[in-house]
């Protein structure tokens, strides 16, 4: 079901990048902005390390798992990145117990 908003409907609002960001596997259109900033600024030149701060969707992260992990793993001075996707609240549990 579409959700007509003002006379339009939400399928509208879906632009060119929305579709292709579905098609590509990216989380939200935002990664294209951001694969166009680093081209144009070069933002990751030099980078090696960056820290995911758990913001939704996560498009972000997935351009950056891309971009630092350049050049191919199998080169041993390759980059490495880990990005956490998931967020506990939960305290690390004691490995000794309370009696």
């Amino acid at each position: 079901p579409t959700r007509t908003i003002m006379g339009k409907s939400s399928r509208d609002k879906r632009d060119i990048y929305y579709r292709r960001a579905k098609e590509e596997g990216w989380r939200a259109r935002s990664a294209f902005k951001l694969l166009q900033l680093d081209e144009y600024y070069h933002l990751f030149r030099g980078v090696t390390h960056a820290v995911d701060l758990c913001a939704a969707p996560g498009s972000w992260s997935q351009v950056l798992s891309l971009r630092l992990r350049s050049p191919p793993l199998d080169n041993p001075l390759s980059r490495q990145i880990l990005v956490e996707t998931s967020w506990s609240t939960q305290p690390a549990s004691s490995s000794s117990s309370s009696s």
